[in-house]
Order: C-alpha cells, then structure tokens, then sequence
C-alpha cells in the first residue's frame, strides 16, 4: 500500500528530520524549563533547561542558553551556550558559531 501527500499539504523542508513536530519562530522567545515529547525546531530564541527524547534542531537565526540540555540528537545552525548531554549525535554546521560544551 502507497500512501500519498494530500493536495495542499506542505511538502517537509528539506533535510529536516521527520519527527520534528513543533517550532519557535525568529523573534520569538521562551524561558523557562521545556519538555519537549517530540522533535523541535528553534529560529527564535531559549533560555531554561531544554529536554526532549528527540531531535532539537537550532537554526541560524536561533540561540539556546542553557544550563541543562538534554536530547537524543542535536543538530545546530545557531548559538547554542550551556551544558549539553547528547544521546546519539551532535551535528554542528560548518557555518554554526563555536559556543558548545558538550558533556558525555
């Protein structure tokens, strides 16, 4: 069985994981602590603890300052300050700016 995108639906962006579900805009911004269920996507801006069983993906007009990062994948456009505890994979693009202290 062939399952196809209804007329309409927008086509997924472009190297984009598949289980990002939710996103924060450029020149937006949440503080506080953030349980995430799902992937995430951040163009605007973070500062709090950050959790998520998934991937959290920073674009280049996001930052994330955090004292306590926690998911399974990372990928990272933008400014990410903080401690961070990755469970699978870091991925830092070759135009992110250099702010990382990963933790194993």
């Amino acid at each position: 069985m062939r399952f196809r995108r209804k007329t309409g639906d927008p086509a997924p962006e472009p190297g984009l994981p598949r289980d990002v579900l939710g996103f924060l805009g450029e020149g937006n911004r949440i503080d506080g602590e953030i349980h995430l269920t799902a992937g995430f996507r951040v163009d605007g801006r973070v500062s709090g603890s950050v959790r998520s069983p998934s991937t959290l993906v920073v674009g280049p007009t996001g930052e994330i300052e955090s004292a306590d990062l926690r998911v399974k994948t990372l990928s990272v456009s933008g400014l990410v300050r903080g401690r961070l505890r990755i469970g699978e994979r870091l991925e830092v693009r070759h135009d992110a700016p250099r702010t990382l202290d990963p933790v194993c």
